[in-house]
């Protein structure tokens, strides 16, 4: 701030400093904010530099930080170049089930598809072109025993042929749980995956919602209303479970894992989404079914210490 006397000339633009200032009065004295000079302002601009060097001269003479060393990368073999041990049967699973060695159906012609389907004794007519469906066809009976019944209204079940030959495989399997009726609603829609831009395996109509069963003797379980969350551990998938319902719609899921007939059984155990719905993925030409799972739920291995 400097002050500055004008006698004469109001109104007039004067250089001071290296700064214009307006003369507002003829005769007043009036403080003025003008910018220091181009002097200074280089003075500044190299004390910063100086700063900076200081600095950068201080940090190379520290001692150097100490770095863990990096730790050994864990390579994963896959599953069918290491031997694998017997497993004992879990309690909740028939000693009779076992996992397949091929996949349930593998690379196969719509024209082949269509004759096993026949020759197994499955009812069911062929569809009209669709997208994403290879080879439509709509299931009008039971499927080695088991019943296809729509949850509401009268939707066909429409699918690929592939999953209809997934189906006659599992068919055992659920009916030897205490099952014989799944009660869906739907199997093909072409849709995304919630959340992401990957189709999901209904567009292809390679998988099934289920929200009830049934079996005989009058018995009925909804998922929404009947499973028990959150229970069961690791070879034994009904621990915890007192009500038949619960124990018997925990018990399909994991029968249905651990067969293998299937890429992955998302249960109300495993998101909010499936709260009241089972989804059954059909398993693809070089796919194999998603491990480490029991419910739906992921098994969440500790780490060792070191």
């Amino acid at each position: 701030m400097r002050s500055v006397l004008y006698p004469r000339r109001p109104l007039v633009a004067r250089r001071l400093g290296g700064s214009y200032t307006v003369v507002i009065s003829p005769i007043r004295r009036r403080s003025v904010q003008t910018r220091p000079p181009v002097r200074r302002r280089a003075v500044y601009r190299l004390a910063a530099k100086m700063r900076r060097e200081r600095r950068a001269l201080l940090a190379s003479r520290l001692p150097p930080i100490w770095l863990p060393p990096p730790r050994r990368k864990v390579v994963h073999h896959s599953d069918h170049r290491l031997p694998r041990r017997p497993r004992p049967t879990p309690a909740w699973e028939p000693a009779e089930d076992r996992r397949p060695t091929t996949p349930p159906t593998g690379a196969i012609s719509s024209k082949v598809c269509l004759a096993r389907l026949r020759r197994l004794g499955v009812s069911f007519r062929r569809a009209r072109p669709r997208r994403g469906l290879v080879t439509p066809v709509v299931i009008t009976g039971r499927v080695n025993g088991l019943k296809l019944t729509p949850m509401w209204g009268r939707r066909p079940a429409l699918m690929d042929c592939r999953f209809a030959l997934i189906l006659h495989r599992i068919a055992p399997i659920v009916r030897r749980v205490g099952v014989d009726e799944l009660r869906y609603s739907g199997f093909y829609s072409y849709r995304y995956v919630s959340g992401s831009g990957r189709l999901s395996r209904h567009a292809s109509g390679m998988a099934a919602d289920i929200f009830a069963v049934r079996g005989p003797g009058g018995f009925r379980a909804n998922v929404l209303k009947d499973w028990v969350k959150a229970k069961g551990r690791p070879g034994d998938c009904v621990a915890g479970v007192t009500s038949r319902k619960g124990r018997v719609l925990r018990r399909l899921a994991c029968a249905l894992e651990y067969s293998g007939l299937l890429f992955q059984v998302i249960t109300p155990d495993s998101n909010y989404a499936h709260r009241n719905h089972y989804h059954l993925s059909g398993l693809r030409v070089g796919e194999r079914p998603l491990r480490n799972r029991y419910a739906g739920r992921r098994v969440r291995r500790r780490r060792p210490r070191r």
